[in-house]
């Protein structure tokens, strides 16, 4: 009898296993959510071990309380290793969508792969759905109306069963979200604040008020002064010459740690001191950025990107409307929202240093 070889082996073991992983979903009990792509999608009711892509949705799962059903991230996400202290790099399951390695996400063995609007493929589905793994699209990020927003809570609840906490993460985004409303409500349309908000290195900018970053400008009662036309080709660049003849009232910097070695990540470490002080020397010595208002009267805003996105970026619309109009929101304490937001959706400690104020 000729021995079997070690591929011949193991590819009767790992059908063997294929046959008894089928065995136990059949098992399982299942329902039929809808998906943000709208596709209908037939999940385990017991959801124990998914694989996630991108920051924005894993916050949010750890932020009603299933970050424990979670059994591996993309490696973008474990980039801020300091964030995830949940996970080591054997949970990375790879980089994004992008060139996936199913043979690791299949050895997993997971419940669910839940990724992003954008990241979704056919052939990612009919790839993993041959072993059973459904793609599930979730979309926890920014640049949705908050009922939108609110939606795809609830809907990440439902996946995992943590609907409780979802009702918690709504009711803190959405008093925050009202709040600043209703004090900006009577504020005449000419007491809007000009904004240039600039992210990554120089002249990286958000255009109009549809994307994220505009949004929050506009609900926080300010004026992006950066149009579409201003753009550079199809980058998220702007015109110097645009950005100097725009002439704003206020400047918003995120800065990254360790930027001055060209390093820039979304990071719950702060930025040190040098790298804040790096980034506003820079950008007041470019060409004509001292004739703009406010690099004349000082009022750049300097925060990391980190502080920001909490919630949905509920979090940043806080520290915008407490920086664009600080006599409106005198009482409102936007570095309280933000330790609340670290310390009772994220089971993370407190941490200062996120914003400049030197």
């Amino acid at each position: 009898m000729k021995r079997l070889s070690v591929c011949m082996l193991f590819g009767c073991v790992f059908a063997l296993g294929l046959g008894v992983l089928s065995c136990k979903a059949a098992e399982q009990k299942t329902r039929t959510l809808t998906d943000a792509n709208g596709r209908e999608v037939e999940l385990n009711e017991d959801i124990q071990k998914a694989i996630v892509s991108n920051r924005y949705n894993l916050e949010i799962i750890r932020a009603v309380g299933a970050i424990g059903q979670v059994e591996a991230i993309d490696s973008l996400a474990y980039t801020n290793e300091a964030f995830w202290p949940e996970f080591t790099s054997d949970d990375v399951y790879g980089k994004g969508t992008r060139d996936l390695d199913y043979e690791k996400i299949i050895s997993y063995n997971p419940d669910i792969f839940i990724v992003l609007p954008g990241q979704y493929s056919d052939e990612m589905a009919e790839k993993l759905g041959d072993y059973n793994i459904p793609v599930f699209v979730l979309n926890c990020a920014s640049g949705q109306t908050v009922e939108e927003y609110n939606e795809q809570i609830e809907l990440c609840a439902e996946i995992f069963g943590k609907e409780e906490g979802a009702e918690r993460v709504i009711d803190f985004c959405s008093s925050i979200r009202s709040e600043v409303a209703e004090r900006l409500k009577d504020m005449p349309e000419e007491d809007r604040v000009n904004v240039y908000l600039e992210y990554y290195d120089a002249y990286t900018t958000c255009f109009g008020n549809e994307s994220g970053w505009g949004q929050m400008i506009n609900q926080a009662g300010g004026h992006n002064v950066i149009e579409s036309d201003m753009q550079v080709e199809d980058s998220d660049y702007a015109d110097a010459e645009a950005v100097i003849n725009s002439n704003p009232d206020v400047v918003i910097k995120t800065v990254y740690r360790d930027q001055k070695d060209g390093i820039m990540a979304d990071n719950y470490l702060p930025p040190e001191e040098a790298d804040y002080i790096f980034a506003k020397e820079e950008m007041k010595a470019r060409e004509g950025f001292s004739k703009m208002k406010a690099i004349e009267d000082d009022n750049i805003i300097m925060c990391s990107d980190f502080c920001l996105r909490g919630g949905g970026n509920t979090v940043g619309l806080a520290f915008f409307a407490k920086w664009l109009h600080p006599d409106l929101f005198e009482d409102f304490d936007a570095y309280e929202i933000f330790d609340q937001w670290m310390t009772e959706f994220q089971n993370m400690d407190a941490i200062e240093g996120h914003v400049y104020e030197g």
